[in-house]
């Protein structure tokens, strides 16, 4: 029905013509039947880019959707340049205004709107903390000074009210520094009690805005469909958590169980590295051995890193049990009592 886009030869052959949607439609006579069958097909534009350059030097890797380049604060922004495979596609470039920033290039299709985009962030060398006296690189979202510390050469955060998973946004006390590169981040957390139901949780974050993020956390033991049972009076056991959002869509969410794991003096130790568009989580409840929780692939710009503790918000409509099943799941009727505030306190933030 719409020959521009797709063209049918006399043996049936459909070949693409240019970007855009037809239907193709097919009739069959048999002994005086007639039968009918359509299908659609969208002729898709290329959206690769040819050439990626950063003041002229190509950068561009098959397969790479975001690019990490060091510089020193407040040196001259990089111009970055771009050319599309496709030459009926268009190509717009939003370039980084400072340094630490984030390019964005968008290949666009004004056809079918389609859109590709590439990031490319402009970063400066990230800076541990081992907590013996606050850094000047942190900034902190949200802050309420009542509700952290620093106590015996660690930084102690108070779960709060909030998070910033799902609806809430409203987690208060999250620790970041600029962190616009590739990146390894590393912390040792211990905690006043294991993770209380539904949802306390605390660890590292890789985050743009409340509603683009990547976090890894010790958290409340998770119950539902594939997670271990709890038998009725036994203590309840944290879990791993990876958990990232993609304007406000949730991207991933990861659990590992630690049931049946010696989490000594609840401390454990958290592993988070970026590389590209790529996040991958580990965990390590000795400090040495460290096992891999998943991996995301999400796409942030003007990248901060940081630390988090918070009361949390319930997974439900997520996959995960009620308040009224977890209580059940922990040996109990109605509804699960509300856990005490953590005392979450971070050894050191090292990354890399």
């Amino acid at each position: 029905n719409n020959p521009a886009v797709a063209s049918v030869s006399k043996g049936g052959r459909v070949k693409a013509q240019s970007m855009g949607v037809a239907t193709i439609t097919a009739k069959v006579s048999y002994n005086g039947t007639v039968k009918t069958g359509s299908f659609a097909v969208k002729v898709m534009p290329d959206l690769n880019l040819k050439d990626l350059k950063v003041d002229g030097r190509n950068i561009l890797k098959e397969g790479t959707s975001q690019y990490s380049i060091i510089r020193k604060a407040g040196s001259k922004c990089p111009v970055v340049t771009a050319t599309s495979v496709s030459p009926d596609v268009a190509v717009e470039i939003e370039q980084a205004a400072s340094i630490p920033g984030t390019a964005i290039v968008k290949v666009i299709d004004y056809v079918t709107y389609d859109i590709n985009e590439y990031y490319v962030n402009f970063g400066q060398k990230a800076v541990s903390d081992e907590f013996k006296a606050l850094g000047k690189q942190w900034s902190i979202v949200r802050e309420d000074s009542s509700a952290w510390s620093q106590s015996n050469g660690g930084l102690v955060l108070t779960t709060q009210a909030g998070d910033i998973a799902r609806d809430s946004n409203s987690a208060s006390n999250i620790f970041l520094q600029d962190a616009n590169c590739d990146w390894t981040a590393e912390t040792r957390l211990t905690t006043s009690a294991v993770p209380g139901t539904p949802s306390q949780n605390a660890g590292l974050v890789a985050y743009e805005d409340d509603d683009n993020f990547v976090k890894l956390v010790y958290a409340a033991p998770v119950f539902g469909r594939g997670m271990p049972r709890m038998e009725p009076g036994a203590k309840p056991a944290g879990s791993i958590q990876l958990i990232a959002e993609d304007n406000a869509n949730n991207a991933a969410t990861i659990n590992v169980s630690l049931s049946g794991i010696n989490v000594r003096n609840n401390t454990v130790w958290l592993r988070l590295v970026k590389k590209g568009a790529l996040y991958t989580a580990y965990y390590s409840v000795d400090g040495s051995k460290y096992e891999k929780v998943g991996e995301t692939a999400v796409l942030l710009k003007d990248i901060k890193a940081g630390l988090t503790a918070c009361e949390g918000v319930s997974m439900m409509g997520a996959g995960f049990g009620s308040p009224a099943m977890m209580a059940r799941m922990l040996g109990g009727a109605g509804s699960a009592p509300a856990p005490a505030p953590l005392n979450v306190s971070f050894d050191y933030f090292r990354i890399k």
